[in-house]
């Protein structure tokens, strides 16, 4: 399915990556990029193939569970320790995850940071217990069509790019947003280098230099 997000581990000396698939995920190993191999499927009830519903969205790791976006299913916690057979743990509806469909999400430590898209709506999770997620903060502000979470701040990927300050999670707050001309339609999808976010959009690319 479209790779909006990866997960990458390397276990037993082997090069492992986690991918989205419509009604679930696929895992592979990427030890000999020249030759890679499946090692096994998960599909979740739920995920009957979408492109904005009933999907998967996006995925992150924190070893050896994984977070799984699914759109309006809510969110898909896997439990991957063993490869050749994940299990899905357990599966939190939208209404407890602050009432949006979730799409990008990123799990740091003990946050995890929950999307929607096109569409207000930012969560942040307290996942120090990696099976039973508590909502701790909720904000219903339009931020853009994905987003980045990079060193505490939280970056609406948009034609006009907002950067939030989720040091303190129990009172995130918009500490910037971009004043130019608008970069690219629709937003997309960003990654972050060295003081720059390069966002790549339906229209183009554009790198902003935020020191």
């Amino acid at each position: 399915f479209e790779g909006h997000n990866y997960g990458f581990i390397e276990k037993d000396g082997r090069d492992y990556v986690f991918l989205n698939a419509q009604t679930g995920i696929q895992i592979w190993d990427w030890t000999d990029i020249m030759k890679p191999t499946h090692v096994s499927s998960l599909k979740i009830p739920q995920l009957t193939k979408g492109a904005y519903a009933d999907t998967t969205w996006w995925l992150a790791m924190q070893y050896p569970y994984v977070y799984l976006g699914g759109t309006n299913t809510g969110l898909h916690i896997l439990d991957a320790s063993d490869l050749k057979s994940p299990e899905l743990k357990r599966t939190i509806p939208m209404s407890k995850l602050g009432g949006f469909k979730i799409g990008s999400l990123f799990a740091c430590g003990n946050l995890l940071v929950c999307n929607t898209f096109d569409a207000p709506g930012i969560s942040v999770l307290d996942i120090a217990d990696p099976l039973n997620p508590k909502l701790q903060k909720t904000l219903k502000e339009t931020f853009g069509y994905s987003s980045l979470f990079n060193g505490g701040y939280l970056y609406g990927i948009a034609e006009n790019p907002k950067v939030w300050d989720l040091h303190d999670p129990e009172n995130m707050k918009l500490i910037s947003s971009y004043k130019g001309e608008k970069l690219g339609s629709k937003g997309g999808y960003g990654v972050f280098q060295d003081g720059f976010l390069h966002q790549g959009a339906s229209s183009g690319y554009a790198k902003i230099d935020m020191r």
